[in-house]
């Protein structure tokens, strides 16, 4: 007689909300960024899946995300990308992207983030996308 029972094993990162610090390591001028400019991400997981980023950017177009981000259930690590949609600068409507690549260690997450501008007033640019700034991310 056999007897089955099933086995769940933790996920390397619990549901919660987790910040990020990030401070400015490159940054054309035209992305309102300046360089050391620091700041806060929150990233919010569900399920071992992002459910939501709340970053401190008045810019920031929330509700308009796309999520393409993985975390690896056995070492906590993220990689993938966000895609924010008609986040207005200047009057104009823009597209970014977030690359990113990192780890989350307690309740904070370590790792970088580079944007990327892949649509500006409907237009692509020449090359499809434009680095336009790279965070770097610490925990405290």
């Amino acid at each position: 007689m056999f007897l089955l029972v099933p086995s769940m094993q933790a996920a390397a990162v619990e549901d919660g909300a987790y910040a990020g610090f990030f401070q400015v390591i490159y940054a054309i001028p035209e992305a309102n960024r300046e360089l050391n400019d620091t700041g806060e991400l929150l990233l919010v997981i569900k399920n071992n899946k992002i459910v939501d980023i709340q970053y401190d950017d008045e810019g920031f177009v929330k509700g308009k995300v796309t999520y393409k981000l993985k975390i690896n259930k056995d070492s906590g690590k993220l990689s993938g990308y966000f895609v924010e949609r008609d986040r207005l600068y200047e009057g104009n409507r823009l597209t970014l992207r977030w690359q990113m690549k990192g780890v989350f260690v307690d309740e904070y997450f370590a790792g970088n983030a580079s944007i990327y501008l892949t649509r500006w007033n409907g237009q692509t640019p020449e090359n499809g996308m434009l680095k336009i700034a790279t965070y770097a991310f610490e925990s405290p």
